[in-house]
């Protein structure tokens, strides 16, 4: 007999809330299947959690290694050319000499 395929996609959101919950309440990864899951949860249950948290471990990773520093490059940048900006303004408006009718 064949083995009935489940063709279940779940959403990016869910797939988040379940590793968020997971990790704030510091559940295993069979504790979390059974959770989410009613019963007992099947063994394709508790690798699909296991691929979610590596998934969202890399993710977090990679934004932390390569997305965070250029961010805040970007900030700096913006906050060093703003100030520039502004003290060549304020000094500007230092230098104008009043008019006398």
């Amino acid at each position: 007999m064949a083995r009935k395929k489940f063709n279940t996609k779940y959403s990016p959101v869910f797939k988040l809330s379940v590793i968020q919950d997971m990790r704030e309440h510091g559940l295993g990864y069979n504790e979390t299947a059974r959770k989410y899951w009613s019963g007992q949860p099947s063994s394709r249950y508790i690798h699909s959690v296991r691929l979610w948290e590596h998934t969202f471990s890399l993710y977090v990773f990679l934004f932390k290694l390569y997305i965070q520093p250029l961010l805040f490059a970007l900030y700096s940048a913006t906050i060093l050319s703003a100030s520039a900006s502004i003290g060549a303004i304020s000094s500007g408006l230092c230098n104008v000499a009043p008019q006398v009718n």
